[in-house]
């Protein structure tokens, strides 16, 4: 190779590197995308993009069957009719950082040749995927691990309907007393 090629290689590289490994906004967005189509639970949950560290939803539902048997000409009862339950969620962003350092004979030798950092992005998509859902299922804020610590997740929030099989076998009976503790409004045909 040609110095004048090393100089180029070298510029394209550091080029890709002037925001310290920032991510513009087009790329947050492609990540986040990528991240979320992993086939983890993120696939199944609703992303909301914030443009600050905290940001309020508002929530609106029906929480129960909103549909009764009727009559021709008749109107429900009062007791019959039903209203949204409505609250707020506050949203409190959590930072975390992942930091890939590539030397430059990996740049130089790899078998991707200019699709490098698609590829590595591709990766750290998958592996994001994978430690954010452990942080939505086994955050615990007084977890000694530091990046478990940023939050309470899912295991630890559950105060309801909860089955404990005291460490017995995994079995359909076990499946059967899980799936009744669930309340009917989560419940959906199973496919």
């Amino acid at each position: 190779m040609r110095n004048q090629e090393v100089i180029n290689k070298a510029e394209v590289t550091l080029g890709t590197l002037k925001t310290g490994g920032l991510m513009n906004p087009t790329q947050a967005s492609t990540f986040i995308r990528m991240v979320q189509n992993t086939p983890t639970l993120l696939q199944d949950a609703r992303v909301i993009p914030m443009e600050s560290d905290s940001q309020k939803i508002e929530k609106i539902g029906f929480g129960q069957r909103i549909l009764r048997a009727g009559e021709e000409g008749k109107a429900l009862d009062a007791k019959d009719r039903v209203a949204p339950t409505t609250s707020t969620v506050q949203l409190t962003a959590k930072e975390v950082i992942a930091e890939v350092n590539l030397t430059y004979d990996t740049l130089e030798n790899n078998i991707e040749g200019d699709n490098l950092q698609n590829t590595i992005m591709q990766m750290l998509a998958q592996r994001a995927a994978i430690d954010i859902e452990e942080l939505i299922l086994n955050g615990n804020t007084a977890s000694s691990d530091a990046y478990l610590a940023q939050l309470d997740g899912i295991r630890k929030q559950a105060e309801s309907h909860i089955v404990d099989v005291a460490g017995e076998p995994l079995t359909r009976q076990v499946f059967k007393q899980g799936y009744k503790a669930v309340p009917s409004k989560y419940l959906r045909i199973p496919q």
